[in-house]
């Protein structure tokens, strides 16, 4: 994605802008405030430009979607062609828990302490509520920090259910890999269902991360987006392909 990006605004950061950058890094250099860009061009090409904001304007004049990828663990992947990505259905989510731990298997686990974990982790539920998330990098999901999308994959019931585990001391995490597959869904992301301030952080993100790959070591780790969401659900027609992992 960073390569197609870049190509739209060839005409103000080329490659001038770019050894330049590389010969002496902006000591302002961020993904924040992206003053010394601004600087760069003016300086290299005479490019009275906010650069960001000219990319996001050429991404929304050039582009209808962002290649995306959703990470999950299913056994039903052709719902996901038939319904798209839904979003959290919370009371669908906490049938299944109950399904799966009120049952001998699990004689500690009442609905008492089912009810209490389900109230305990709605409390955080809402900032997420009727959205879907997405990486721009699919390798983002085999990431320390994001691999139980693919491994659990409903945060949310995870959520449950490490709350459970903390109450009885026990692990149940496991009982979530007992069936589906870990899976990443290929989706194309139509830019009208991208909340805008997310757009502008996905622009700027990939801008650095063009900066950040001419800086070597220092600066090598796995790039892409890992907070690009839309509000509501995408449709089936916007989901392209899958594959298991």
């Amino acid at each position: 994605m960073e390569r197609y990006f870049f190509n739209l605004i060839s005409d103000v950061v080329n490659q001038d802008v770019l050894t330049a950058f590389q010969a002496n890094r902006p000591e302002n250099f961020s993904s924040e405030n992206f003053e010394w860009l601004n600087t760069l061009a003016r300086t290299i090409n005479g490019s009275f430009v906010d650069v960001p904001s000219l990319l996001e304007r050429r991404v929304k004049e050039r582009y209808r979607a962002i290649r995306a990828y959703h990470g999950t663990r299913t056994d039903n992947i052709t719902s996901f062609y038939v319904h798209g990505l839904l979003v959290l259905n919370p009371d669908k989510v906490k049938a299944s828990v109950r399904e799966n731990f009120l049952c001998e298997r699990f004689p500690e686990v009442t609905e008492t302490a089912l009810t209490e974990a389900f109230e305990y982790v709605d409390l955080w539920r809402e900032p997420r509520e009727n959205t879907v998330y997405f990486f721009t990098n699919h390798n983002m999901h085999s990431g320390m920090s994001s691999n139980h999308y693919v491994s659990y994959g409903s945060e949310y019931m995870l959520s449950i259910i490490c709350h459970l585990g903390r109450a009885f001391n026990s692990s149940y995490q496991e009982v979530i890999q007992e069936t589906g597959r870990s899976t990443i869904i290929v989706c194309d992301v139509p830019l009208v269902l991208i909340p805008p301030p997310t757009l502008t952080a996905l622009v700027k993100e990939s801008l650095y991360d063009i900066f950040s790959s001419l800086l070597g070591a220092d600066y090598n780790y796995q790039r892409g987006y890992g907070n690009l969401c839309i509000i509501g659900s995408l449709p089936a027609e916007n989901v392209i392909s899958h594959h298991t992992i």
